[in-house]
């Protein structure tokens, strides 16, 4: 009998070590996974910000002393970065040079 108990305790030892290494295995794979998600989702960011920027818009005041448009206060010679839609604004305007890079 104690022959049997012995080989009872061996294959649970067996079992149990088995057990533990697909779990780490699924642990592992989990992480993986989740690393891999996490530099995707860097990526994507990134490249949003960088096509974002690829377009810039200025204006110039030519002529008078100090004009307020959109909340942003230009002054004669003074260049100044502005949105798409205040470029197309000042596009128009006789007081205002504007230029896209």
């Amino acid at each position: 009998m104690a022959g049997a108990k012995n080989n009872t305790v061996k294959d649970n030892e067996v079992q149990n070590s088995q057990e533990s290494s697909s779990e780490q295995t699924s642990l592992d794979l989990e992480s993986q996974t989740g690393k891999k998600e996490d530099k995707s989702s860097e990526k994507t960011a990134g490249e949003a910000v960088t096509s974002k920027n690829t377009v810039q818009y200025y204006a110039t005041l030519v002529r008078g002393k100090t004009f307020d448009v959109g909340g942003i206060v230009f002054k004669v010679d003074e260049e100044k970065e502005v949105s798409e839609s205040l470029y197309s604004r000042l596009a128009n305007n006789a007081l205002f040079t504007v230029r896209k890079e």
